[in-house]
């Protein structure tokens, strides 16, 4: 689910959340997102 998958990037390390802003994380085609959180790829 896309709650779940979004409690695995707060566990990622928090120097790569600070990097960019979450909305860019998971609408960032370029990263390994579920599909459904990258609408626009």
């Amino acid at each position: 689910t896309p709650l779940s998958t979004l409690q695995a990037l707060l566990a990622a390390p928090q120097t790569a959340l600070r990097e960019r802003p979450l909305a860019n994380l998971v609408n960032d085609p370029k990263l390994n997102a579920p599909e459904c959180l990258t609408p626009l790829s």
